[in-house]
């Protein structure tokens, strides 16, 4: 598969964050149906092979093992688990055990419980007219090809930790820089004002024409990296 997309211009290329996975296809108009075709196996029919599941596994392994050589991605992580709680999705942080622990049936088990057209959403940009590409998205992902359905997606527990105020201090050793985050729960993100507080955000600390950056960083030296984040 991979020699065939290299020689067709085409490439596929998967990804996962906290909250969502994509699959992304590029492919030249020509070639589309066949590179479709190619999407569709990988989105329907993984293979999840046991060894390439291995050899990343030890990636995470040892990224995991230098997580703590950077103060940044010290506090960052840290920040997230005061904020959120250990238990939450997005306070939670991947050990050692619980990676080697993954097996090829749980990613297998994952892809049948997640995986569903129900829950995904498909965007499409290109040369293509409207009635051709319903043909081909109908002939490669259609109902009879990927039965309807939903994810089965798990409660999150909305328990948040205390909002008392504390310092929570990780010591390291034998470095130069010292890293230093301030913050607090923001709004929900479907709240009225989300978006004039994302300006707000952008204009106090979101790049390097902000306050932030022009005022400790470049006025007065005073630190290398200086931002917000909402």
């Amino acid at each position: 598969m991979t020699r065939e997309l290299e020689l067709t211009g085409s490439s596929i290329s998967a990804g996962a964050g906290d909250e969502s996975m994509s699959v992304d296809l590029f492919s030249l108009t020509k070639n589309f149906p066949r590179t479709l075709e190619l999407f569709r196996q990988i989105v329907l029919t993984p293979m999840l092979d046991a060894d390439k599941l291995e050899v990343e596994k030890k990636k995470v392994v040892a990224s995991i093992q230098r997580r703590n050589d950077e103060p940044r991605q010290i506090t960052g992580r840290e920040f997230k688990r005061m904020i959120y709680g250990p238990n939450s999705p997005w306070g939670r942080r991947m050990e050692i055990t619980t990676v080697q622990g993954v097996t090829r049936r749980d990613l297998l088990e994952f892809h049948r419980r997640y995986f569903h057209p129900g829950s995904v959403m498909l965007a499409v940009s290109g040369a293509i007219g409207e009635a051709s590409l319903k043909a081909t998205l109908e002939q490669a992902l259609g109902a009879s090809v990927w039965p309807a359905g939903a994810a089965d997606l798990p409660a999150v527990d909305s328990d948040l930790p205390s909002t008392e105020r504390l310092v929570y201090l990780v010591p390291k050793d034998n470095i130069q820089q010292s890293a230093v985050r301030i913050g607090h729960l923001g709004v929900e993100r479907h709240h009225p004002e989300f978006f004039k507080l994302k300006m707000l955000d952008e204009i106090l600390g979101g790049g390097f024409a902000s306050r932030l950056f022009r005022n400790v960083r470049s006025r007065k030296g005073l630190a290398y990296s200086v931002g917000s984040g909402f």
